[in-house]
This record gives C-alpha cells, structure tokens and sequence, in this order.
C-alpha cells in the first residue's frame, strides 16, 4: 500500500442537528429515562448527554478530524486527496503507490467516487471499495499523478436506506443511560459497604466496565464488532 497520506477535508458538514443520527425521542423510548418526575430530564439536558456519548465514540474510533471541526458518524461528505508525486520530494526513484490506498477514517461509506489526473474513474470497473476503507485499482497500480477521493460516510437519522444499527441505537440509549445515572454518584466512590443494609461496586471510569473515554464496555464492543473503531493501520 501507498506510504505517501493524503490530505482530508469535510466539503459538506453535518450541521448541529444532524450530527445526532440517533433522535431525542428514540433515545429517551430505549433509555427509559422520564421527561417528568423522579429521575427525569428535560430534553436540553438529554440531548447534550447524548451529545456527550456520540462525540466519545467517534473519539474511540479514531475518525478523521478535519480542522476544528469535530469528527462524527453522522453522514458528511468528504473528500481525501493525493497531491501529484515528485520523484526528487521522495528522493528515491521507482517510488510507486501500488495497487491499494487507503481513505481517512470515516465510516459507514456509502458512496466513493474517484478522479485521477482530472479523469473520472468507474468504480467496479477501474476501481473497488474494500472494508475498512481500501481502495483497489483493478488492473494496474494507482498513478503519480493527483488522485482526488469523493466520498459519503455516516448516518442520517430515520432514513429508511441506511438506518444505524438498531443494536447500535439501543447501545447508545443505553450508554445515555448509565451517564444519567452515573451524575447522582460520587465518582470517587467505588465501593460501599453498610454492614447489615448493603454492599456494592460501583461503575466508574477506567474500571471493569467503563473504559478511560468513559463509554461502557457493551458499547464498546459492538463499537469493535461492527467494524466501526478504525484498524491499526490508522493509529
């Protein structure tokens, strides 16, 4: 694969409202947490805790961050680019990219489309999309010349085509969940025994169960098994 990275941009971002692909009402459904009454909180509240837990999984993941802009899976387009290849910058002859490259970290792709030297190529044709995020030329090596990668990545809410995950959405709920509950604990108390009335462990960040980002270890998981943490090569 090409040793050369290219550079990475948001040409179109999510705006505040999307960038939660996973909507108030379905999390407050799946958490259980009330809009009145003991335990309850208002949808300001909710939403920024949910905020809170998207913005700590795209983190985990290790998306590609483009400037000050926080990286997200809610759907963006993006755009990964190639410059030309000057032999003497390298200052090794027979310098080739190979037949793979690898796009920035953004996840799930929904549509790649790809110019080389200005000329479009096909995908399925000239070139394919492989998981985590690979691109293959069929044939033949990808050129010195500048490869521009346009491409779709991430989620909308209640679309139909692409919908998230449903276990994804009701981890996330659930990880609103536990952040919720997490506030009326003193999270330097990881033990307590009342000898005679109760004795218990409490779930603190950096423990068993929720690791350092402060995302659970169910998230977490399904986070690794769906494909969505960013392989080693992007570390």
């Amino acid at each position: 694969m090409s040793s050369d990275r290219p550079t990475f941009a948001v040409t179109t971002a999510a705006d505040a409202d999307a960038r939660r692909f996973v909507d108030l009402d379905t999390v407050r459904a799946l958490s259980g947490i009330p809009s009145t009454g003991s335990g309850a909180l208002d949808d300001d509240t909710l939403g920024l805790r949910l905020d809170a837990v998207l913005a700590s999984m795209a983190s985990s993941c290790r998306l590609a961050r483009y400037r000050a802009l926080p990286p997200t899976f809610a759907q963006e387009e993006v755009r990964a680019t190639w410059p030309a290849f000057v032999v003497s910058d390298y200052g090794a002859r027979g310098f080739t990219r190979g037949p793979q490259l690898i796009l920035p970290w953004r996840t799930p792709i929904t549509a790649v489309e790809i110019t080389e030297a200005g000329a479009e190529l096909e995908e399925g044709v000239t070139f394919r999309v492989f998981g985590a995020g690979v691109l293959e030329r069929i044939g033949a090596e990808w050129s010195l010349d500048e490869i521009v990668v346009d491409y779709t990545a991430g989620w909308i809410a209640d679309d139909d085509e692409n919908p998230p995950p449903a276990d994804l959405v009701q981890a996330i709920a659930d990880q609103v969940r536990l952040a919720h509950a997490q506030s009326s604990v003193n999270p330097l108390l990881r033990n307590e025994d009342l000898p005679g009335i109760w004795s218990g462990s409490f779930n603190t960040i950096g423990g068993d169960a929720i690791d350092s980002s402060g995302l659970g270890r169910p998230l977490l998981d399904m986070l690794e098994r769906l494909g969505l943490k960013a392989p080693p090569a992007f570390a």
